[in-house]
């Protein structure tokens, strides 16, 4: 049944729970699993049902994501909210969808999506350092920046234009 997880399964959520960090003031929580995680603990991606939930769960958390691998080699953000952030919109500007409270994206495509010179974006990533002091070789200070942005404007930009 859903509720019911092996013990495998409960070790992966706790290491996910662990590995989960506050951002935006404590409306967000992020966690990342790697590859070698999962092999360490015999999971696959279709494995981790409820993790993202959990997350969401915590006092005073708006939106929850988890990023992972897919069995495939690609990767996938899922996204949850409590209602104020309509993650599917986040979701949708990455080729993904689900509805408000429930989404997912493959973050593989998205980054294909984008392709630029590797000139280019090194301009742009020391820009980014000029402007906002985050480093961006922090997988952590920029995933709190990006998401940061998408809170601020869940349209990505429409309103703009």
């Amino acid at each position: 049944t859903f509720y019911e997880k092996s013990y495998n399964q409960n070790r992966i959520m706790g290491r996910a729970l662990l590995n989960a960090r506050l951002f935006l003031e404590g409306r967000m929580i992020g966690s990342v699993l790697t590859r070698e995680e999962m092999k360490e603990f015999h999971i696959h991606a279709g494995q981790l049902d409820g993790i993202v939930s959990k997350l969401r769960e915590t006092r005073g958390v708006d939106c929850a994501v988890l990023l992972y691998p897919l069995d495939n080699g690609e990767n996938k953000l899922s996204l949850r909210s409590s209602g104020e952030t309509d993650v599917a919109r986040i979701a949708e500007q990455h080729g993904g969808g689900g509805h408000i409270r429930a989404a997912g994206c493959n973050m593989t495509l998205a980054a294909d999506r984008i392709f630029i010179h590797r000139t280019t974006f090194c301009r742009r990533m020391e820009r980014i350092r000029e402007l906002t002091g985050a480093d961006p070789d922090s997988r952590e200070q920029m995933f709190e920046l990006e998401l940061a942005l998408r809170l601020e404007d869940p349209a990505g930009g429409e309103r703009r234009k």
